[in-house]
């Protein structure tokens, strides 16, 4: 009789621990949903800032150089002016956005290196004379200086936007007590 007597007790102190336990937990619960996720690390914007100006002015200041006399270290700006602008857009996690000014600024490039050699070759132009050529070439280093001034302008709002994003994205797991009904579960939250 001993025997059988034992595992009712256990089973309702069992049961009683667990309610217990699930009525302090609902509230540790709740502050899960609405904690922020932090499997992706957010990202500073003014610092995603400062590395989309230091990625243009140095290559900037490497290109009036080499317009100054050094040769070298202007090819040297002027490819280091393709990637530098994205630079932020690189450290706050939007890859695809920095490819896509990396992008828009090589094509620029590649006017700005067809007016190049159209003047340097005569008969390669046709009837285009050196003011032409010098036109297309302004409009090349019109694209890649308008490509970089926008990048310098969006990248804090952008990173700014996916940190947004990133505190939207959260799962969360808690168990619950509903009083009313004796009941013990769990609540499972998952927005995105």
């Amino acid at each position: 009789m001993g025997k059988k007597a034992f595992w009712p007790k256990m089973t309702t102190l069992g049961l009683a621990v667990s309610v217990l336990l699930m009525s302090v937990t609902p509230s540790l619960g709740q502050e899960s949903l609405t904690q922020p996720n932090t499997s992706a690390q957010e990202k500073s914007p003014s610092r995603a800032f400062w590395w989309s100006l230091v990625g243009t002015a140095v290559p900037l200041a490497a290109v009036a150089a080499g317009a100054a006399g050094a040769g070298d270290l202007g090819a040297a700006g002027m490819v280091g002016l393709l990637f530098g602008p994205s630079l932020g857009y690189f450290y706050g996690g939007l890859f695809w956005r920095g490819l896509l000014g990396i992008g828009i600024r090589s094509v620029g490039a590649g006017v700005m290196m067809i007016a190049f050699l159209g003047s340097w070759f005569e008969g390669w132009g046709g009837d285009a004379n050196a003011e032409d050529w010098g036109t297309l070439a302004l409009v090349g280093a019109g694209i890649m200086l308008g490509s970089a001034t926008w990048d310098l302008a969006a990248v804090k709002g952008a990173v700014n936007r996916r940190n947004i994003r990133l505190q939207e994205k959260t799962f969360a797991l808690s168990p619950f007590l509903n009083p009313r009904t004796k009941s013990v579960g769990l609540s499972i939250r998952l927005s995105f």
